[in-house]
């Protein structure tokens, strides 16, 4: 599940910077404590982007392996954050 709504983050549903994706994440995140961190910040941007590229990578069904490999690797990144700060 995305963190944000991406059809306000830019046009044609695509993240298009840090900037505009900011904007858009759910309140719940924004009122996190973790959130004065800037690293918490990229690692949930990225998981983001992590999203978008995965649905992409499902519009074929080769793509479908690699998709769920990289959504696990990003999740994994965002949550050895939140286990090392919390």
């Amino acid at each position: 599940m995305q963190v944000c709504k991406l059809e306000k983050a830019a046009v044609d549903n695509h993240i298009k910077s840090f900037e505009a994706w900011q904007e858009t994440v759910h309140p719940s995140i924004r009122n996190d404590p973790l959130r004065r961190f800037q690293v918490y910040q990229k690692a949930i941007f990225a998981y983001d982007l992590a999203w978008e590229d995965c649905e992409y990578l499902l519009k074929d069904k080769r793509g479908k392996e690699v998709a769920v490999q990289l959504i696990r690797s990003e999740g994994n990144c965002v949550q050895t954050y939140l286990v090392t700060f919390r």
